[in-house]
């Protein structure tokens, strides 16, 4: 097999087609070879590095399906992607879609188009190369101590900062408060950048909001350079996106091209070459949005094709001690820390908000504490609730209460339980128990005593 990889796989019969493809990769100096039949395809699959394979969806007699599903069962080094017509069948084209990464659309098959949509493709696949060399580079970053040791959050913020200097469409996935507006600020701090978060802005007012801002922010910068600028756009709750403003963003990556008159500050027209970096982020799945016809497929490929998964907080509790230092770090209370036991209270809970949610609650818990080592004691009721009372209360909730008796109810069954575990856990040992609580043995015993539990 071939140590180099070529290009481009083109598997067609349409002659116009091949002439396309052969003066494209001409024009850009790439290598592109070409297959006219599914046998022919396999031998120089199994002959040849690709980086991506096109496959024609016009002649059915090329087996489309088939060869996508051979090539789904091996693991290749190539992308696949095909090349089909609006007016195919929908069903036809929605299976062949399941083994591609990648598409061209035959109704826009013409040269500019064509020439800069291979480009695209060959600078993205050489970007998704370079990242296998980013991987786990700052186990002990300073920079990236917060995050804490969860391999797949790690490699996420390593992948992140991979990004930052591209200007390719990235989408941030992951549950409301995991992160994503965070991870969007990392990616894009090297350049200008814009931040917008949709659900704040009404769906008719997108469009003019959105690209008066991106052609203020050009003209400013403009001023401080005469080639080239990369600029990030950010957008939160990408789900909410107003079609028109879909189909301008998809044209871009696809052409490069965005079309926003620019002047200087005597009022003369410039040209500036806008690198554009779009970074969304949604908890939603695109793919239905897809079909519900709300967000275009074209964009959602793009997205996906550099997608970040951010995992919910309760699936990396493990970094929990230092989400914790983090946000302690973020405030003048440099003397607090959080005893044993309010830190196991914070590890039991599932965290439905997230990393947020886990902010909150230590900014909350500052505000009641008044000891510089925070306890259980200290923690909101609701914290308390789901961590450690599973059982109601003679028949009686929590919200029956005053926030107060509520607190005390919880606390008085969490101590019970915890010191009981506790003791058992020491063999009854009082300085061992002591020392895993976190507390001297002279306030562990008169805790000990307060709930009428011998050692």
């Amino acid at each position: 097999m071939s140590s180099k990889a070529t290009e481009f796989l083109i598997v067609a019969n349409n002659a116009n087609l091949k002439e396309q493809f052969i003066n494209v990769c001409a024009e850009l100096s790439f290598n592109c070879d070409f297959a006219n039949s599914f046998d022919q395809a396999l031998i120089k699959i199994d002959s040849t590095l690709y980086r991506y394979i096109f496959i024609d969806l016009e002649d059915k007699n090329l087996k489309t399906l088939q060869i996508l599903e051979w090539l789904q069962t091996r693991h290749v080094y190539s992308k696949v992607g095909i090349i089909f017509d609006q007016s195919y069948p929908q069903k036809f084209i929605e299976a062949a879609n399941l083994g591609a990464t990648e598409f061209i659309g035959r109704h826009d098959l013409d040269i500019k188009w064509l020439k800069g949509k291979l480009s695209f493709f060959i600078k993205h696949f050489n970007a998704q190369e370079s990242l296998k060399s980013h991987t786990y580079l700052d186990k002990d970053s300073n920079s990236l101590s917060w995050i804490g040791v969860n391999p797949q959050t790690r490699f996420s913020f390593e992948k992140a900062k991979a990004y930052s200097n591209l200007p390719i469409p990235i989408l941030i996935k992951g549950e409301p408060g995991s992160g994503k507006s965070t991870l969007a600020k990392i990616i894009s701090n090297q350049h200008p950048s814009i931040h917008f978060d949709l659900i704040n802005i009404p769906e008719y007012e997108q469009k003019e909001t959105i690209f008066n801002a991106i052609k203020e922010t050009l003209n400013n910068y403009q001023q401080n350079t005469s080639e080239s600028i990369q600029l990030s756009l950010c957008i939160e709750h990408i789900d909410l996106l107003h079609l028109e403003v879909q189909e301008v963003l998809a044209e871009y990556f696809t052409t490069r091209h965005l079309d926003i008159n620019l002047f200087d500050k005597d009022g003369n027209r410039t040209e500036l070459k806008i690198m554009l970096q779009l970074i969304g982020s949604t908890s939603k799945n695109l793919d239905k949005f897809v079909i519900q016809n709300k967000f275009r497929a074209d964009l959602t490929l793009l997205l996906k094709q550099n997608q970040i998964d951010l995992l919910p907080l309760r699936e990396r509790k493990e970094d929990i001690p230092f989400l914790v230092e983090h946000f302690l770090n973020q405030t003048n209370e440099k003397i607090k820390y959080f005893s044993k036991d309010a830190m196991a209270t914070l590890h039991n809970y599932t965290w439905s908000h997230n990393v947020s949610g886990l902010a909150s609650t230590i900014k909350e818990t500052l505000k009641v504490s008044t000891e510089p080592m925070i306890t259980s004691r200290d923690l909101p009721p609701k914290i308390l609730q789901q961590s450690f009372y599973t059982q109601s209360l003679n028949d009686e909730t929590l919200s029956d209460f005053s926030y107060n008796d509520a607190k005390k109810k919880v606390l008085n069954k969490f101590n019970r339980s915890y010191i009981i575990e506790l003791l058992s856990r020491s063999d009854n040992n009082l300085t061992v128990a002591a020392e895993k609580a976190g507390m001297d043995r002279s306030n562990f015993k008169k805790i000990i005593k307060k709930y009428g539990l011998s050692k």
